[in-house]
């Protein structure tokens, strides 16, 4: 199923009480259906493709925001 950004926005409340495993980004505190996530197992970054994309393309490493490990390529 697809669910349009419109449809993400009326249904969120909705999604976040029946699906509790849903994580936001860390970027843009939206909700993360297929993003990337960092590669320490104990930290819950998550991170649309897009928002990683324009997250690290000003940074010199590509470290995860919050726990500092290596960020997958």
């Amino acid at each position: 199923m697809v669910l349009g950004v419109r449809a993400v926005l009326e249904l969120r409340a909705y999604l976040e009480e029946t699906m509790p495993e849903l994580t936001e980004c860390t970027i843009c505190s939206e909700i993360v259906f297929k993003g990337e996530r960092c590669s320490n197992d104990r930290c819950e970054v998550k991170m649309h493709m897009h928002c990683s994309k324009r997250w690290f393309e000003s940074k010199d490493q590509r470290l995860c925001p919050v726990c500092r490990s290596q960020w997958p390529e």
